[in-house]
């Protein structure tokens, strides 16, 4: 089966099974927030090796962050057992010095400049769907658990943007590549580690595999001729997740939490 077969079958399955499964479930809703940390993709193709080098020597070693922000609940829900479901809005940013095709981010390509421009900050908006599997693995005296945790996270973005290197002019373009506005994106597989007590909970995953987009705007044959063919690919440089997640049902922001004479 090809590669974007199988990327497809992923992500349609992330964005619509979930959705059937938690009809009619009532279960706790959680708010989460995570925070992600991954080595750069610095692959340069058949760029010139030691300008190449140079951009990767002088770049420092900051990762790219992914932030996110959203809400899931369980659908599944067993003793020592649970599958959740979660949907919420990711922000990438890669600050990797490297050249990059502005044709996709411009509504009128071919007043395109023929000079070559670097990335100065890129950054990526998603929206996303998950599945959290959780199996309870010890209880410990002061009431907490620790679990192991794998999620099933797939995304899509909406709306890319890229600042120059050493300019503070900025290419807000809504990103058009196939003049669509919509366009998948990842699908990665994190297993992990979690601590959870009371309404509160906090896991570190590690991306174990990933399917993702071969982005035009940092990979174009404008810049490289080596490329590979397939429009996905599943490179998968290192990458850490730490998400923190609360019961919306407990918190300070529900009146019956209030103290008396609040919220009136």
């Amino acid at each position: 089966m090809k590669t974007k077969h199988i990327f497809s079958l992923g992500l349609i399955t992330l964005l619509f099974i979930p959705q059937l499964l938690s009809q009619g479930f009532d279960g706790k809703m959680r708010w989460v927030i995570g925070l992600g940390m991954q080595q750069q993709d610095r692959r340069m193709f058949d760029w010139p090796k030691s300008y190449a080098q140079e951009l990767i020597d002088a770049d420092g070693g900051m990762p790219t962050m992914q932030f996110s922000l959203g809400i899931s609940k369980p659908i599944l829900y067993r003793q020592d057992f649970s599958i959740d479901l979660g949907i919420g809005y990711g922000l990438e940013i890669n600050s990797f010095t490297r050249p990059f095709n502005r044709v996709p981010l411009l509504d009128n390509p071919i007043s395109v400049p023929s000079d070559i421009v670097f990335v100065g900050g890129y950054f990526i908006h998603m929206g996303s769907t998950s599945l959290s599997f959780s199996k309870r693995l010890w209880e410990l005296p002061n009431g907490g658990r620790v679990f192991f945790s794998c999620d099933a996270i797939g995304s899509a973005n909406w709306l890319k943007w890229m600042r120059a290197k050493g300019t503070t002019f900025y290419l807000f373009q809504a990103y058009r590549e196939k003049k669509v506005l919509f366009n998948p994106y990842s699908v990665e597989i994190n297993p992990g580690l979690g601590f959870e007590k009371n309404a509160f909970r906090i896991t570190i995953n590690y991306r174990l595999w990933q399917i993702k987009q071969v982005d035009p705007v940092l990979f174009a044959p404008i810049l490289y001729h080596s490329l590979p063919l397939d429009p996905y690919d599943t490179y998968n440089p290192f990458k850490m997740w730490i998400t923190v997640s609360r019961d919306l049902e407990d918190g300070w922001w529900r009146k019956e939490q209030w103290p008396k004479g609040r919220g009136k």
